[in-house]
This record gives C-alpha cells, structure tokens and sequence, in this order.
C-alpha cells in the first residue's frame, strides 16, 4: 500500500473489524476520528510510517491496543 494520509471516518462502515495493520505506508497524518465507528477494534497498528505529530485517543477510537512508531 502506499497510503499517505488516513481521511476523517474512514472505516466507519467496518463496525466488525478487529485488527487494522497500516505498518510501512508513507502515512504523514491521520483526520479527527479516522478511525470512529471500529467497535470492534483491538489492535491497531502504524508502525514505520511517516506520522510527526502525536494520534489522539479520540482518533484511535476504541482500540484496546494501538502501536505507533517512526
């Protein structure tokens, strides 16, 4: 993949998603509640992408584990 930016609701339909892996994309920002309406989300992980600024809670949603490095 060769994502760059995650828009605001972007898997707002995925309510049964459990585990997201955006790992080594060329992510440079997230939007406010990107990842909003994942109910089910318990792992989460942005490792090695181009992320500057910190991720707000508000933004991970409910994930129980979310995992983000440069």
């Amino acid at each position: 993949n060769r994502i760059s930016f995650i828009p605001e609701n972007s898997f707002h339909n995925l309510t049964s998603l459990e585990a997201l892996w955006l790992t080594s994309n060329p992510i440079e920002a997230v939007g406010n509640n990107a990842f909003n309406g994942l109910l089910q989300l318990e792992v989460l992980e942005l490792n090695y992408t181009n992320i500057q600024s910190p991720i707000s809670r508000k933004a991970v949603g409910l994930a129980e584990t979310a995992s983000v490095s440069g």
